[in-house]
């Protein structure tokens, strides 16, 4: 996963531009918090009826679509110099953690409940589905670290702008080592072991990991791609020593 920095070009920054920058790994937190809540909490306690089952999974999938569909085209570099060419250049990356998260918590808010329950497991199974959601948190830990949020979110982008940070001799960092030595892509099989591992899959809580398995699996060809645009040579060498993508011995 590439941490990519802004040119240092574009208009000069205003006093707001660092603090709404340094606010949005806040917003992300906070986004964050909302997805826990909406697994935990609403998603764990399924009505006995809703007015209408194909309303509700039309809502769910639209709101998933809306969100989906943002986090990737604009993560294309396509989408970046657009934002940059029509916005400060150095806001480019906060903007898309404002948006994205903004985002994602209207679609905690406004997600529809399903009824239902699809399973729930006891004794044995119980905890080894537990593990697998603990080992789960531990891939994504692992697939995150590394990774300068300050950077991901755009911080130092401003702050390099505002002259309190000095510039980077390159654009992009690689980041190969750790869990990225076994899966391309091992904070999103984190995520997915989080979600789908759970002893008591209601309805709602298997639509939500459903989509977001789709999600991931249809965008990561996509953000490969970005990556050998970015990286060139050194992300093909990455991809030939690290075959798989997601998971060891499947994809």
């Amino acid at each position: 996963m590439p941490v990519l920095s802004t040119p240092q070009t574009g208009p000069r920054a205003h006093a707001w531009h660092l603090p709404f920058a340094r606010a949005a790994p806040y917003a992300f937190a906070v986004s964050l918090a909302f997805g826990a809540w909406l697994v935990l909490v609403r998603l764990a306690a399924p009505p006995s009826a809703v007015p209408s089952i194909a309303v509700s999974l039309g809502v769910n999938i639209a709101l998933y679509a809306v969100f989906a569909l943002h986090h990737s085209v604009f993560a294309r570099l396509g989408a970046k110099r657009w934002v940059k060419a029509t916005f400060p250049a150095h806001l480019e990356r906060a903007i898309y953690v404002w948006i994205a998260s903004a985002l994602f918590i209207a679609l905690c808010l406004l997600w529809q409940p399903l009824p239902g329950h699809v399973f729930t497991l006891s004794g044995a199974s119980r905890w080894a589905v537990h593990a697998l959601q603990g080992a789960g948190a531990l891939v994504a830990i692992a697939g995150s670290r590394g990774i300068d949020l300050k950077e991901f979110m755009g911080v130092r982008d401003v702050a390099r702008e505002c002259g309190h940070e000095p510039p980077v001799a390159s654009n992009a960092e690689l980041i190969a080592s750790g869990a990225y030595r076994y899966v391309r892509h091992p904070l999103y099989l984190g995520v997915i072991l989080l979600l789908g591992c759970t002893p008591d899959m209601t309805v709602g809580r298997l639509l939500f990991a459903g989509l977001s398995t789709i999600y991931i699996v249809v965008a990561i060809p996509f953000e490969e791609r970005t990556l050998a645009e970015v990286h060139g040579g050194a992300y093909h060498d990455y991809r030939r020593r690290v075959r798989w993508r997601l998971v060891p011995g499947v994809w």
